[in-house]
C-alpha cells in the first residue's frame, strides 16, 4: 500500500494533498457527477456489540485526536477499488469515484486514514484488545492486509462507477478473504478505471 496518502490526508499541506484526491465511496444513495455526498447515519443499523465498539472509538477520537472527524457524521471513502467493490459486494449500494478537493471547504477540514481491517478485527477479537486495536485505528496505523479508509467532511462525485443499484449479499466471510482477482466483473471494472 503506498504510505503516501496516509501523509497526504493526516497533513493536508497544498504541496503534497495538490488540490484534488480520487477516492471510491460505496452509497445507498444515487448520486450524479458533480454531487456532494450527503452524510448518512449509518450507525442506527449497527448491532449492539458493533455500536459499542463505535462507543470506544468515540470516546478515543474525543481524548486523543478531537481534531479528526467523529465517525458517526464523517463521509467515508476507500482508498482502492478492489476494498470498495467488495463492500459494495457485501453490502449492496452505488459505487462513486469521489474526490476531496480542500479547495472547496475551509483550512479546517477534518481528515483521517484509518484501516477499516482494523474495525473489523475488533469485531472477532476479544474486548481485551480493543483498547490497543482503537489506537492503531486512530493512529493511521496499517496491518498487513489493510483496507483503507478516508473519513472526512466532504465528498463530491467525480464519476459513477457502479450506476445499477447493488442488493447486499451479507457475506459472513472475513473482509480480505474474497479473492477478486477471479471476479470477472471486477476485473473489467479496474480495466476501464485503469484506462481513464
Amino acid at each position: 500500500m503506498n504510505n503516501d496518502i496516509v501523509e497526504y490526508a493526516t497533513t493536508l499541506t497544498d504541496e503534497e494533498f495538490n488540490s484534488k484526491q480520487r477516492f471510491y465511496h460505496v452509497s445507498e444513495d444515487k448520486y450524479e457527477i458533480g454531487q456532494d455526498i450527503v452524510p448518512n447515519n449509518y450507525q442506527e443499523k449497527l448491532g449492539e456489540e458493533q455500536k459499542e465498539i463505535e462507543e470506544d472509538l468515540e470516546r478515543y477520537r474525543i481524548k486523543k485526536h478531537p481534531n479528526k472527524p467523529q465517525r458517526a457524521t464523517a463521509l467515508y471513502a476507500f482508498v482502492q477499488l478492489s476494498d470498495a467493490y467488495h463492500f459494495l459486494e457485501k453490502h449492496g449500494g452505488y459505487l462513486y469515484e469521489v474526490l476531496v478537493n480542500k479547495n472547496d471547504v475551509s483550512q479546517n477540514m477534518k481528515i483521517h486514514v484509518g484501516d477499516m481491517a482494523i474495525i473489523e478485527l475488533m469485531k472477532v477479537l476479544p474486548e481485551c484488545m480493543r483498547k490497543t486495536l482503537i489506537a492503531l485505528y486512530w493512529n493511521s496505523d496499517l496491518l498487513y492486509k489493510p483496507c483503507i479508509e478516508v473519513l472526512t467532511d466532504k465528498l463530491t462525485v467525480s464519476d459513477i462507477v457502479i450506476s445499477d443499484e447493488r442488493k447486499p449479499k451479507n457475506r459472513s466471510e472475513n473482509f480480505h478473504s474474497y479473492n477478486l482477482e477471479n471476479h470477472k466483473e471486477y476485473l473489467k471494472l479496474l480495466k476501464r478505471m485503469t484506462n481513464m
